[in-house]
C-alpha cells in the first residue's frame, strides 16, 4: 500500500530478505541434525550388539574388551557429531535472536525519541495520544511509532490553531491521521503523499491538496471551495487560516462522499487491510519487547486478533480456488486434447521441410552410394 519506493517498504523487504536467509541457514542446520540423530540411533544400535557379543563370548575377554571398545569409541564419534549439529542449530538460533534483538533495540530507541516528542507537545494529554497511537494498527493500519512519527509533524500548528488546548488537538490529530489512512485506502494513493499534503496544510500550502482526490485542485482557492462545501454539510463555518478547521472540514467531506471509516472497515473484511494491521500489531509487539512496562499479552492479544481475521479474509479465496481447481484443470486438459492433433501435424510438417531442405543442400558427391540407390533415396 505504500509503494515499492517508499523507504518503510524497501526496508520491510530488506528484513524479509535476511529472514528468509536465517530461515535458510537453520534448516539446513536442521537437516544435518536429523542426519546426525539418524546416525546415533544406528551406533547405538551396534552397540547393543556389542553387549550382547560381550556376554556370549565372556571366555575370550580380552577379544570382547577390543570389541567393546571399538564400539564405544564409534559412539563417542556419534556424540562428538551429534553436539556439533546441536551446536550449530544453537548458533543459528542464537543468531536470529541476536537479529531480534537488535530490531527490538532500534524499535524501542525510535518509540523512546516519539514519546519524548510527543511529551514535549502535549504534555498532560501525552497519554491519551499514545493510547489512540496503540489502537493505530486498527484504526489507521499503522503502527505506534508510524502513527507517533506522522503526528509529530503537523501537531504544532495544529495546537496553535486551537489554542494551546492539549486534550482538542489529540482527538483532530488522530481524526487526521484516520483520515489520512481512510484516503489512502480508497483512493489508492500512496499514503506519504497524503502526509505530505496534510504537512503543506499546516505551512498553508494547497499545492498538494490534489493528492486527496477529493475533486479539489492544488490552490489556495479550491482549499476554499472544499471549506464553503464543508459548510454547507455541516452547518459550520471554517476559517483557512485555522489548521485545525481545514483538518475538520477535509473529514466532512471524505465523510459525505464515503471515505472515512475505509481503513478500520478494511481491516477486518479485506485481505490486505487485515494483512497490514497484523503486520502493524507485530510492530507494536518489537517496540513491546523492550518496554518494560508494556503489557506484553495485550500486544501478544492483538497480533492475534488481527492474524485471525487475515485468516477469515484468506480462507473464502483458498476455498474458492479448491473449488475451481477440478474445472480449470478439466478445462485445460480438454483444450489442450484438442490442440494435440494440430500440434502434431504441424511438427511432423515441420521437421519433413527441415529434413527436405539438408538433403537438397548435401552435394551428391559426398553420399557414397550407386546412382540408382541415391535416386531411390532421394525420393
Amino acid at each position: 500500500s505504500f509503494g515499492e519506493n517508499d523507504r518503510r517498504t524497501q526496508a520491510w523487504q530488506i528484513q524479509l530478505n535476511n529472514a528468509q536467509a536465517a530461515l535458510n541457514g537453520m534448516e539446513r542446520e536442521l537437516a544435518d541434525n536429523e542426519s546426525a540423530m539418524d546416525s546415533l540411533g544406528k551406533e547405538m544400535d551396534d552397540t547393543g550388539d556389542s553387549a550382547d557379543d560381550l556376554e556370549e563370548e565372556l571366555d575370550d575377554a580380552g577379544d570382547a574388551a577390543d570389541d567393546s571398545e571399538g564400539k564405544f569409541s564409534k559412539l563417542g564419534g556419534t556424540l562428538k557429531t551429534v553436539g556439533i549439529a546441536m551446536g550449530a542449530v544453537v548458533t543459528a538460533a542464537a543468531a536470529a535472536a541476536v537479529s531480534l534483538g537488535k530490531a527490538v533495540v532500534e524499535a524501542y530507541g525510535e518509540y523512546e525519541q516519539l514519546v519524548g516528542g510527543i511529551d514535549t507537545l502535549f504534555k498532560d494529554s501525552s497519554a491519551s495520544l499514545q493510547e489512540y497511537a496503540n489502537n493505530a494498527y486498527k484504526t489507521a493500519g499503522m503502527s505506534a511509532n508510524d502513527y507517533m512519527s506522522t503526528v509529530t509533524s503537523f501537531s504544532a500548528s495544529l495546537i496553535s490553531s486551537l489554542g494551546g488546548d492539549t486534550e482538542a488537538a489529540v482527538k483532530y490529530a488522530d481524526m487526521a491521521i484516520t483520515d489520512m489512512a481512510d484516503n489512502a485506502n480508497k483512493m489508492g494513493t500512496d499514503i506519504g503523499l497524503i502526509q505530505n499534503a496534510y504537512q503543506g496544510f499546516a505551512k498553508q500550502n494547497y499545492t498538494m491538496l490534489d493528492n486527496l482526490k477529493l475533486g479539489y485542485g492544488g490552490t489556495k482557492t479550491e482549499m476554499e471551495r472544499l471549506l464553503a462545501d464543508a459548510q454547507a454539510i455541516s452547518g459550520i463555518e471554517y476559517d483557512i487560516s485555522s489548521y485545525a478547521d481545514v483538518v475538520e472540514a477535509i473529514h466532512v467531506i471524505q465523510e459525505s462522499m464515503g471515505v472515512a471509516g475505509a481503513t478500520a472497515a478494511e481491516a477486518e473484511h479485506t485481505i490486505e487491510g487485515s494483512m497490514n494491521s497484523m503486520k502493524a500489531a507485530i510492530d507494536n509487539l518489537i517496540v513491546g519487547f523492550g518496554n518494560a512496562d508494556a503489557d506484553i499479552e495485550q500486544l501478544c492479544a492483538n497480533v492475534v486478533d488481527a492474524f485471525q481475521d487475515v485468516l477469515t479474509n484468506i480462507t473464502p479465496v483458498i476455498e474458492n480456488i479448491i473449488s475451481a481447481l477440478p474445472t480449470a484443470l478439466n478445462a485445460l486438459l480438454a483444450t489442450v486434447g484438442d490442440l494435440l492433433p494440430t500440434l502434431l501435424d504441424t511438427v511432423v510438417d515441420l521437421f519433413s521441410q527441415v529434413l527436405t531442405t539438408l538433403l537438397t543442400m548435401i552435394p551428391l558427391s559426398l553420399i557414397h552410394i550407386s546412382e540408382p540407390t541415391r535416386q531411390a533415396e532421394i525420393s
